[in-house]
């Protein structure tokens, strides 16, 4: 399983248990080369990610030891399909520019509504042109819902599939759908796997809005003090299980979360059933929908 650094955090005040704000300068310095030393080989980033893609550059030194992972820009409703290609093109370049590089390893469509419309199949030619011309190695789709995921790789020849997984959100483990899509080549890289941080809130700090599932997220934490597990170790011991994952890609705030995560994916898998804490209401899984 490949190890993959999310960058959200290197530009944003992101994630719902996140309290710390945007990293500092020395601390991003500390976690990109404790990355570097112990396993994890790519960076994931986008253009929406405040100021990440001007720090990796301003960090080349460190950042340039990992493989790249970003998503092309939005499409605009108002635009004609060529002014989007045109948009798509200069984005990515001047973002290859911010970072320092002269290339991507996956670029990933961020949005589904980009390639689902009447110019979609244009706009695809277009991102494989993109990759014929060597700035990108892989195209991909990052997506929500199975649904999406089943729409796009129906019409399209996806290299890379992003995608939601984690213990309150199995939806993609119990569909099927990453069976097929394995024997097909396409490469799985899971996200979300700590659920903006839900998954290792103290009960205390949790907002209201998730009061729903919080008898559910009770039980969850017995379950983990019996089981003798972290709330990290529990949350990723779940991903590990899903076999067909090739990728797992995660956030943190410093340097010892960083190494708490890697311990906990290189640890051996435990198999313990999951199954009662999946969640069905999509308000509390799909952090898009959520009203904080």
């Amino acid at each position: 399983m490949k190890y993959i650094l999310g960058t959200a955090q290197f530009g944003l005040d992101y994630g719902v248990s996140n309290s710390g704000g945007e990293i500092s300068d020395d601390e991003l310095s500390r976690i990109l080369d404790y990355a570097r030393k112990y396993g994890v080989q790519y960076l994931d980033t986008a253009n929406v990610y405040g100021d990440s893609e001007i720090r990796i550059g301003e960090m080349c030194e460190l950042t340039k030891a990992f493989g790249l992972i970003t998503k092309i820009t939005h499409t605009k409703p108002e635009n004609c399909v060529k002014g989007n290609i045109r948009l798509i093109n200069s984005e990515l370049k001047k973002s290859l520019k911010k970072m320092k590089r002269s290339a991507v390893d996956v670029l990933l469509i961020h949005n589904l509504k980009d390639i689902a419309g009447q110019d979609g199949e244009e706009i695809y030619r277009a991102l494989q042109g993109i990759k014929d011309s060597g700035l990108a190695k892989k195209i991909g789709v990052s997506v929500y819902t199975v649904e999406e995921a089943e729409q796009v790789c129906a019409k399209y020849p996806i290299g890379v599939l992003q995608f939601p997984l984690n213990v309150f959100d199995q939806t993609f483990d119990k569909s099927g759908l990453l069976k097929i899509l394995k024997k097909q080549g396409v490469e799985l890289h899971a996200r979300s796997v700590f659920l903006q941080g839900l998954l290792l809130m103290q009960d205390i700090d949790i907002n209201s809005y998730f009061d729903p599932i919080k008898p559910l997220i009770a039980k969850y934490t017995e379950f983990l003090k019996n089981a003798g597990l972290s709330q990290v170790e529990g949350a990723l011991n779940y991903v590990k299980q899903v076999e067909e994952v090739d990728a797992v890609i995660f956030g943190v705030q410093d340097r010892r979360q960083l190494a708490d995560t890697l311990d906990s994916l290189r640890a051996p898998s435990i198999s313990i059933d999951y199954e009662n804490f999946a969640v069905c209401d999509c308000n509390m899984i799909n952090p898009s929908m959520w009203r904080i």
